[in-house]
């Protein structure tokens, strides 16, 4: 055994260096890949796979992976996972601060003779497995699971100074990252809202400073036709539009608020007046310090509504690859011509569906369905539907 844990990882260098990588991992995930792909490295293991959910989640929603790949992950996580023996019996023997081995949990003649060993561990060229569980306050457990062939042994003492020596910063990391994506999963949810509604959608705050502005908002100050921004601030290319929406915007930020109102403000060239609904609204941005006063809703007649899809991902934070998978699925393909129309395994498309599903709430494909025929579709949507 090592008198220092630095030997174990050949000196105090590479060991500080890679705890300080899982703190920046904290706010760059894209790092977590690496320090997997070091932790496998330091123990001798050949693939590695780390993953956890925040609270409430129904899938993992932070998953790294080092030399194994997507189509493997997703068979796991979409059945093995459930009858993994190695997992179930160190559950009964091991505690929250052990290393668990697959050759301590169960009698390997025994994993062996599992459905799981010989349709998925042995075929992936696994046999030895290191499992790290990482104890969250208020979410799952997060789970690190390192293995190596037959050929080359068990893990070494060395690979558990290792573990034992990474389990806290991992434990403080992960908790981190889960606490700043919360933040901004609060941010994002509202930030999607707005992006998913028909309307531009303005906040300001009591100064009637913008603080808020989604994308069709952000569009229409762009174009600077009617409504603009002039250092931070609302404006209008009509002097009378301006002293009428600011008029209106005063009685929303007094003290004693009016219940708000509406204004037209006249474009160029004819088109007809954009529609400017103003509604007090006093709270906090979540992550931010700026409180809102009041929300203004531009209503513009010229602009068409988003396709069913792009709301779906607005909403639901479906990632693009989901969004093709759920978009096929509304053009009435079943999920193996989903994976064929796309290039992907069948696998990986049944993995998509089922990430859709949780992050919806729906139960099944066809209340899926059902969701997205609920939401609005006018003119580019209508492409969606008739390719």
């Amino acid at each position: 055994m090592f008198n220092h844990p630095e030997q174990a990882f050949g000196g105090s260098a590479r060991m500080l260096g890679l705890i300080d990588t899982i703190y920046e991992a904290v706010e760059k995930p894209e790092l977590w890949g690496y320090v997997m792909g070091q932790f496998a490295e330091l123990i001798g293991g050949e693939s590695i796979a780390m993953y956890a959910g925040s609270p409430g989640a129904q899938v993992p929603d932070l998953v790294a992976l080092q030399n194994t790949s997507d189509d493997v992950w997703a068979v796991y996580a979409d059945y093995y996972a459930s009858i993994n023996p190695i997992y179930a019996a160190g559950a009964r023997i091991y505690t929250g601060d052990d290393v668990w081995y697959s050759e301590h949990s169960m009698p390997m003649a025994e994993f062996e003779r599992t459905e799981f060993y010989n349709d998925f561990f042995r075929p992936n060229k696994m046999h030895y497995s290191l499992g790290l569980q990482v104890d969250l306050p208020g979410a799952p457990a997060a789970v690190i699971s390192c293995q190596r062939a037959k050929v080359h042994g068990s893990f070494t003492p060395e690979a558990d100074v290792v573990a034992r020596t990474l389990r806290p910063h991992l434990q403080r990391a992960i908790t981190l990252y889960h606490r700043l994506a919360m933040t901004e999963s609060a941010k994002l949810g509202l930030e999607s809202a707005l992006e998913a509604h028909e309307h531009a959608v303005l906040g300001v705050d009591s100064a009637a400073r913008i603080i808020l502005c989604n994308r069709q908002a952000h569009a229409l100050l762009q174009a600077g036709d009617g409504l603009l921004a002039t250092h931070g601030r609302l404006s209008c290319t009509r002097t009378e539009d301006h002293h009428a929406l600011h008029g209106l915007l005063a009685d929303v930020l007094a003290p004693i608020p009016s219940a708000g109102g509406s204004v037209a403000i006249h474009r160029s060239g004819g088109k007809p007046p954009l529609a400017v609904t103003i509604s007090p609204f006093a709270g906090t941005l979540p992550g931010q310090s700026a409180k809102l006063g009041a929300l203004l809703f531009v209503g513009d007649p010229v602009r068409e509504t988003q396709p069913r899809t792009a709301l779906m991902r607005l909403l639901y934070r479906l990632t693009p690859s989901e969004a093709r998978v759920a978009d096929l699925l509304l053009e009435g393909l079943d999920v193996r011509e989903a994976s064929l129309r796309l290039g992907l395994t069948l696998d990986s498309t049944r993995f998509h569906v089922k990430r859709i599903l949780a992050k919806t709430g729906a139960r099944r494909q066809s209340e899926l369905i059902r969701i997205m025929l609920a939401l609005p579709v006018t003119g580019a949507a209508n492409a969606v539907l008739q390719r």
